[in-house]
């Protein structure tokens, strides 16, 4: 029963840590497009 319950907050636990992960991912991406475009108006 404990182990059972341990392994589904270590499974909501990597979830979450995987869900920050790509939220950070996808938050520099966006900052990499928007500095690329500034870049591209800047150069035109």
């Amino acid at each position: 029963m404990v182990g059972g319950q341990r392994r589904s907050i270590q499974t909501i636990v990597s979830a979450i840590a995987t869900a920050r992960f790509l939220s950070c991912v996808s938050m520099f991406f966006r900052l990499m497009a928007m500095s690329g475009i500034l870049l591209f108006m800047v150069v035109m």
